[in-house]
This record gives C-alpha cells, structure tokens and sequence, in this order.
C-alpha cells in the first residue's frame, strides 16, 4: 500500500487499510495500531505485519 498511497493523509488511509486488512485476516485492526500503520504507509514506509491467531 505504501506506494499506492505516499503522501496522502493518515485519515483517508485508515478506511481503506482496514477494509484491506479485515479482508485478508478476517478481524478488523485497532486503534493505535491502525494509525500508526496508516501513517508509516503515509510516510512512504514498507514494513511487514506479523498476525498471531489464537
């Protein structure tokens, strides 16, 4: 999503990177955590999530 969504504001990136995450994992992600993804993906950054179902 990074490079699809660089530079553009945190709140627009939200509601879509959760609708991409509860459909690839099936659960939605909370906040902090959704914001600070949506702002690293804003800044342009690449990372990587580990999700541990239990």
């Amino acid at each position: 999503m990074s490079s699809e969504f660089a530079g553009r504001p945190v709140e627009e990136i939200k509601p879509v990177l959760q609708s991409r995450w509860r459909a690839a994992v099936g659960v939605s992600v909370a906040d902090p955590d959704l914001s600070e993804y949506a702002a690293r993906i804003a800044a342009g950054e690449t990372f990587d999530v580990k999700v541990n179902v239990r």
